[in-house]
């Protein structure tokens, strides 16, 4: 039996710090951001996300580059 899916956390927290952010994207009501961002199990994370998502803003993954990661590799930790 495989493991549970879990989120990379730390990937998530990495993407937040980028300060990278791209409007324009629908903005989403509490009822709306509730599901999505339950699944991250983190005080921190979920309302940050939230906040976002309910701003219509979004955080693109290809903000985290390869010298973004290798310059700070504390999103290795608990993967």
């Amino acid at each position: 039996m495989l493991p549970p899916v879990t989120p990379a956390l730390n990937l998530y927290r990495a993407l937040l710090d980028s300060g990278i952010r791209q409007s324009g994207q629908p903005a989403l009501t509490h009822e709306q951001t509730d599901p999505l961002t339950g699944w991250l199990e983190d005080a921190t994370l979920m309302p940050n996300v939230a906040g976002l998502l309910r701003s219509g803003v979004r955080v693109p993954q290809e903000a985290l580059t390869f010298t973004a990661l290798a310059r700070d590799r504390h999103w290795l930790d608990g993967l």
